[in-house]
C-alpha cells in the first residue's frame, strides 16, 4: 500500500474514532476490550423479552452466592454453591452500575455463545438464572487458576518444573490449546474477535480455557440470531486495540483469518513481552494497526518468527488460511525444536568423539599405548559415537528434513569410518559407509583401497587355510592308518614267510612267485582305496599317502614282471625291492610326513647291507618292513595324540571327508 494512501486511511479512521466513545480506549487503555455499541431501543426490547422468558420459566434449583472471585469491565464473578448437584460453581452477574439493557444483552449473548460451544478448552456454561434483583446470572464451571497473561509476566509462577525449565514450549502448548478452541468455534460458525493472553485462563492442573466470548459473532454467511449475532448486528468496532487486526478497525467483515491474526498477536507478545500495537496517541495506535508489520526480535527462533510474521500479515489472504493451518505450523516448529535439541546434544557428543579420536591419534604417535589404556579409549570412543549417532537419528526421526542433524550424522560417520580405516578394520568402516548417503570421494577411495587389500589378504588366508586343510593329518586319520597298516602288514609278513620258506627251509623260490605278493598288495590297495575313497581322497595328504603306497605296489609288480622277462635273478630283484622301498619311503618323508624318516633310514641301511651281502636280504627286509609298520602306528595312532599333532577328537572316519553334491 502506498505511503500516502496509508496516511490518509489512518487520518480517516482517526477522525471517525475521535468522534466516538472509543478514543480513550485506543489511547489510554489499548489492552482493554472494546465492546460493540448497541441501539438502546433495540437492546431494551431484546433484554425485556428474554428477561420475561426467564421469569416465566422459574423453578430453578437454589444457588447460594458466596464471595466475589473476579471482576471485569461489566460483570462480577462470584463463587456459588449449586445445591441440586452439590458442587461449587461460578456465577457471573452484571455490576450494579452496568445493568442497562445493552449490558444485559451482552451478558446473555456471551452465555449463549459459550454455552453453544461445548469444548474442553472452553469454560462450560451450566445454566442461566436470575439474581435477587431480577438481573441475568450465568452459572459457569469454576476454574481455579489465573489468566495466562499473569504467567507470561512471571515465569517463576509456571505450574510445573518442566514448564519452568522450558517456558517457551509450555507457552506454545497453551497457544496450541487455544487453537483447538478456536478451530471448534470456527467449525460452528463463530469468530471470537478478542483472543489475547488475558482472555485465556490456566487451571491449577494445567487446563487451558479460552474465555470472554462476549464480542464473538457469527461468520459471514452463517445465519445470525438473537443468540449469536451476525456481524452486521454487532456494531462496527469491537476488539482490543493492542491486538487488533486491520480489518477490525476498518469495519470490514471478519472471519477465521481474523482470529489467526489475533493468534499471531498473542504469539508476538509471547516472544517480545508486549502486544504488537502501541502508540502514545490515537494516530500512532491506528498507524500501528493499519500500516505496521510487526517484527519479532532477532533472537527469536527463525521458524517461529516466520510463523508469527505470516499470521500478522496485514492482508488477510497472506495469513494462514485457517486456525488449523496455523496450528500445524506451530506443531511443526515444536517438533523441529525437539529435533534441534536432540541435534544439540548429539553435536556435543560428536565434539567429544572427535576430541577422543584426536587424543588416541596423538597417543599412538608419541609412544605405544598399553593394551588396557587403548581398550578403555576404544570403549569411550564407541560410547561417544553411539550417543551422537543415536541423537542425530532421533532428531531425523522427529524431523526428517533437518539438514543440521543430517550433516552432523554424516560428520560422525566419516570420523568413525576414518578411525576404523586407521585401525585397519575396513569391514567395520564399510558397515558405517552403508549408512552414509554420499561418502566424500577421498574417503570412498581410501575405503575401496582398504577393502581391496583386505579382500586380497582374505583370499591369501583362505588359500592358506585350504592348504592347511589339504595337509591336515587329522582328516581321515583312521582310514589312512587302516590303509597304511593293511599294506604295511602285508609287506611285513611277506619277508618273514619268504625267509622261513626259502632261506631256513631251503625251498627254491621260483621266479614267477615274485609276482604273488606285489599282486596281492596292489589288489588290496585298490580295494581298500575304493572302500575308503571318501576319506582317503579328502585331502592332499591322504591322496599322497594312498597314491604313493599304491604306486609302490604297482611299481613292485612292474619291476618283478620286467625282471622275470629279462631273466634277472630273484636275489637281485629282492635287493632291488629294498632300493624301491627306500625310494618310496623317501617320497613319503618328502610329501606326506617327515616323521617317516626312520623307515626311510631303515630301508637305506637294508639296501646297502643287502647289496654287500645278499644273503641277509630277508632279515633286513623284514626289519625294514616292520619298522615301516611301527612307524605308521606311531605316527597315526588309533587313540591318543599322534606325532603329527592329531588329537583324540580328530576327524578319522569317512564322515570327516567332504561329501560331493
Amino acid at each position: 500500500m502506498p505511503a500516502e494512501v496509508e496516511t490518509e486511511s489512518v487520518e480517516a479512521y482517526a477522525e471517525t474514532i475521535s468522534a466516538s466513545a472509543h478514543r480513550a480506549s485506543f489511547v489510554g487503555a489499548p489492552r482493554r476490550t472494546i465492546r460493540p455499541t448497541e441501539s438502546p431501543e433495540a437492546a431494551e426490547r431484546e433484554a425485556l423479552a428474554w428477561l420475561a422468558r426467564f421469569a416465566q420459566a422459574g423453578g430453578e434449583g437454589a444457588l447460594e452466592l458466596r464471595a466475589a472471585i473476579g471482576a471485569g469491565g461489566m460483570g462480577v464473578v462470584r463463587e456459588a454453591w449449586q445445591e441440586e448437584l452439590g458442587r461449587v460453581v461460578a456465577a457471573k452477574t452484571l455490576r450494579k452500575d452496568m445493568r442497562d439493557a445493552g449490558q444485559v444483552v451482552r451478558l446473555l449473548r456471551e452465555a449463549w455463545i459459550t454455552g453453544a460451544l461445548e469444548h474442553p478448552n472452553i469454560i462450560p456454561v451450566h445454566a442461566l438464572r436470575l439474581d435477587a434483583d431480577g438481573a441475568p446470572m450465568v452459572v459457569l464451571k469454576k476454574v481455579e487458576g489465573e489468566p495466562w497473561s499473569a504467567l507470561l509476566a512471571d515465569a517463576a509462577r509456571l505450574p510445573t518444573d518442566a514448564a519452568r525449565r522450558d517456558p517457551l514450549d509450555w507457552h506454545l502448548g497453551v497457544l496450541r490449546a487455544v487453537c483447538n478452541a478456536l478451530a471448534f468455534a470456527h467449525a460452528n460458525g463463530v469468530v471470537h474477535r478478542d483472543v489475547k493472553p488475558e482472555n485465556v485462563l490456566i487451571g491449577r492442573f494445567g487446563e487451558v480455557y479460552l474465555a470472554d466470548w462476549g464480542i464473538a459473532v457469527a461468520m459471514e454467511g452463517s445465519r445470525g440470531s438473537g443468540r449469536i449475532p451476525a456481524q452486521g448486528e454487532a456494531g462496527a468496532l469491537a476488539g482490543t486495540p493492542a491486538y487488533m487486526a486491520p480489518e477490525m478497525v476498518r469495519g470490514a467483515p471478519v472471519d477465521a483469518r481474523t482470529d489467526v491474526y489475533l493468534l499471531g498477536a498473542t504469539l508476538y507478545e509471547l516472544l517480545t513481552g508486549a502486544p504488537p500495537h502501541e502508540g502514545g496517541d490515537l494516530y500512532a495506535m491506528l498507524g500501528s494497526i493499519l500500516t505496521r508489520e510487526p517484527s519479532p526480535p532477532e533472537d527469536a527462533p527463525a521458524e517461529l518468527a516466520e510463523l508469527c510474521v505470516r499470521a500478522l500479515a496485514r492482508a488477510a489472504e497472506d495469513r494462514f488460511p485457517s486456525v488449523d493451518a496455523f496450528a500445524e505450523a506451530l506443531d511443526a516448529f515444536r517438533e523441529h525444536r525437539v529435533a534441534g535439541r536432540l541435534a544439540d546434544e548429539a553435536t556435543a557428543r560428536l565434539e567429544e568423539l572427535l576430541a577422543r579420536l584426536r587424543e588416541r591419534s596423538t597417543a599412538r604417535g608419541e609412544e605405544e599405548a598399553e593394551a588396557a589404556d587403548e581398550e578403555r579409549a576404544d570403549d569411550a570412543i564407541q560410547r561417544a559415537f553411539g550417543a551422537c549417532r543415536f541423537g542425530f537419528l532421533s532428531a531425523l526421526e522427529v524431523w526428517p528434513e533437518s539438514e543440521r542433524a543430517r550433516a552432523g550424522l554424516a560428520r560422525a560417520l566419516e570420523a568413525m569410518i576414518g578411525a576404523h580405516l586407521d585401525r585397519d578394520d575396513p569391514r567395520a568402516a564399510a558397515a558405517l559407509a552403508a549408512e552414509h548417503p554420499a561418502l566424500p570421494d577421498a574417503l570412498r577411495g581410501r575405503l575401496d583401497a582398504a577393502l581391496e587389500a583386505r579382500r586380497k589378504e582374505q583370499a591369501l588366508l583362505e588359500a592358506v587355510r585350504r592348504e592347511q586343510r589339504e595337509m591336515d593329518p587329522r582328516v581321515g586319520r583312521g582310514r589312512r592308518l587302516a590303509f597304511s597298516v593293511m599294506l604295511g602288514s602285508l609287506l611285513a609278513v611277506a619277508p618273514v614267510v619268504g625267509g622261513i620258506r626259502f632261506q631256513l627251509l631251503g625251498v627254491e623260490q621260483a621266479p614267477r612267485e615274485t609276482l604273488v605278493w606285489p599282486s596281492v598288495a596292489l589288489v588290496a590297495c585298490l580295494l581298500a582305496g575304493w572302500r575308503w575313497r571318501r576319506a582317503l581322497l579328502a585331502t592332499r595328504l591322504n591322496r599322497r599317502a594312498m597314491g604313493t603306497l599304491t604306486f609302490a605296489m604297482a611299481l613292485y609288480l612292474l619291476v618283478h614282471a620286467a625282471s622275470l622277462r629279462l631273466g634277472i635273478s630273484v636275489e637281485a630283484v629282492q635287493v632291488l625291492d629294498i632300493a624301491i622301498a627306500f625310494a618310496i619311503t623317501s617320497g613319503l618323508v618328502a610329501f606326506v610326513s617327515r616323521r617317516l624318516w626312520p623307515s626311510a633310514l631303515a630301508f637305506l641301511v637294508a639296501f646297502v647291507a643287502s647289496a654287500i651281502e645278499p644273503t641277509t636280504r630277508w632279515v633286513l627286509l623284514t626289519v625294514s618292513n616292520w619298522t615301516l609298520l611301527a612307524n605308521f602306528v606311531w605316527l597315526w595312532p588309533p587313540f591318543g595324540r599322534g606325532r603329527d599333532g592329531a588329537g583324540e577328537d580328530a576327524e578319522d572316519d569317512e564322515a570327516s571327508a567332504p561329501r560331493a553334491g
